[in-house]
């Protein structure tokens, strides 16, 4: 029998919960944790999976997933490879994965993702943006050229990469990556 011929689709719950293991392999290697009465202000920006239970007024990048609790609030863009929002987000998301709001969360402006669900019960006002698979890869070709702990704002491969995003656009003189010998 040919594997697949008769399996079943699988059901949102299903696809939910792999959603679900997946962030929660990223959020295991390391997360950094933004307790409930915290805030934060201008740029944090980390390799690691980040789960924000506070405030933020800024922007926030991570290389991995970015958690938005419940009782969170961000003012300001969010930069991540995969976006869980269940607080409340004055701001753009631009994801280079998945961005999943659930019930209860509240997106206030754009939303630029290759993929995109939200729960019955979450409150958009937003306009969502599908990126395209030959913009995405060159939307991660970009990323790997961030560097932790660069002023973001000043960083081409940052301008660059929120241009695509915008845009949906990609530039042909596109700035070879320096190799290890070259750093």
């Amino acid at each position: 029998m040919t594997a697949g011929l008769f399996s079943k689709k699988k059901s949102n719950n299903e696809s939910d919960l792999e959603l679900e293991a997946s962030a929660s392999n990223l959020i295991r290697t390391a997360p950094i944790i933004i307790p409930e009465d915290t805030l934060i202000e201008g740029c944090f920006s980390s390799k690691n999976s980040i789960r924000i239970e506070g405030h933020l007024n800024g922007v926030l990048y991570s290389k991995q997933v970015v958690t938005i609790d419940d009782r969170a609030l961000i003012n300001g863009n969010i930069v991540a490879a995969e976006v869980i929002v269940s607080g409340k987000i004055n701001g753009n998301i631009y994801c280079l994965g998945k961005v999943l709001i659930k019930n209860g969360g509240e997106v206030d402006g754009n939303v630029y993702s290759p993929r995109f669900q939200n729960d019955e019960g979450s409150n958009l006002t937003s306009n969502i943006s599908i990126i395209n698979n030959s913009v995405s890869q060159e939307l991660i070709v970009y990323n790997e050229d961030i560097t932790i702990g660069a002023n973001l704002a000043e960083t081409e491969a940052y301008k660059t990469l929120i241009n695509i995003f915008e845009t949906g656009k990609v530039k042909n003189s596109r700035v070879p990556r320096k190799t290890e010998n070259e750093q």
